[in-house]
């Protein structure tokens, strides 16, 4: 005889909305970063949950008939920590979006800088250097370039970006544009550096680049006003 065994749940089951999510992407390659990193809403502690896609969901999650678990504020100041995964940690604000917003509104993209110390493939074009002011290291240096036979306007979003650590070090995947048909050897191009910091000039550079090759600025960028007319030079890290 089968008896029907009825389930029962002495407190209701929460329900769960998907607010918004956050896709960590690395800056160079586009690609989720897959590494362990998390995201916290710094007010009050919530964290995000990772789903099979790697994306970061910051979800609502209540009782029927309770308060959400995740305050309603017009806006979040979320922390992103992604340093064992080899990535710069980041602060990001976060608007929250509206109930009728459709669910790919609610997905930010968020470009990840690798920290100098992170591993990169032996093909990549890469640019290590150090900046300075007054010889002591700037952490969180802007340091952007563009491929560009002129310099860029100061406002110009460069397309090669990362930022300085702790030490003043840092580490700039480049990408060179497609070879022309019929052109033979090994691709270069010039590019324009452009490091900037707060409260500090910024310092343009333009330097040649071969694809594939590795360098590094023979000398520390210096930023501070009226430092010495030092003009660092690119060194192969490899014949």
């Amino acid at each position: 005889m089968n008896v029907l065994r009825i389930i029962h749940l002495d407190e209701p089951l929460p329900l769960e909305t998907v607010v918004f999510a956050i896709a960590p992407l690395d800056s160079f390659t586009r690609a989720i970063v897959r590494g362990p990193v998390t995201a916290q809403i710094e007010a009050h502690g919530a964290v995000a949950k990772r789903n099979l896609s790697g994306l970061l969901v910051f979800v609502e999650r209540a009782v029927p008939g309770g308060d959400p678990m995740l305050p309603v504020e017009p806006r979040y100041s979320v922390k992103i920590t992604a340093r064992q995964a080899g990535y710069f940690d980041q602060r990001i604000e976060v608007d929250r979006p509206s109930p009728d917003v459709m669910d790919s509104q609610r997905l930010i993209e968020v470009p990840m800088h690798r920290i100098p110390s992170a591993p990169f493939t032996i093909e990549t074009s890469l640019v290590r250097g150090v900046v300075l002011i007054d010889r002591a290291p700037v952490n969180g240096a802007d340091v952007g370039a563009v491929v560009s036979n002129d310099a860029p306007d100061p406002d110009d979003v460069l397309p090669f970006r990362t930022r300085t650590d702790t030490q003043g070090d840092f580490a700039l995947p480049l990408r060179l544009p497609d070879q022309t048909p019929g052109q033979t050897g090994t691709a270069s191009a010039h590019f324009w550096f452009r490091i900037t910091a707060p409260d500090a000039p910024a310092v343009m550079l333009k330097r040649q680049v071969r694809d594939g090759q590795q360098y590094s600025f023979g000398l520390p960028i210096d930023l501070a006003d009226g430092a010495p007319p030092l003009v660092p030079l690119l060194v192969p890290s490899r014949p």
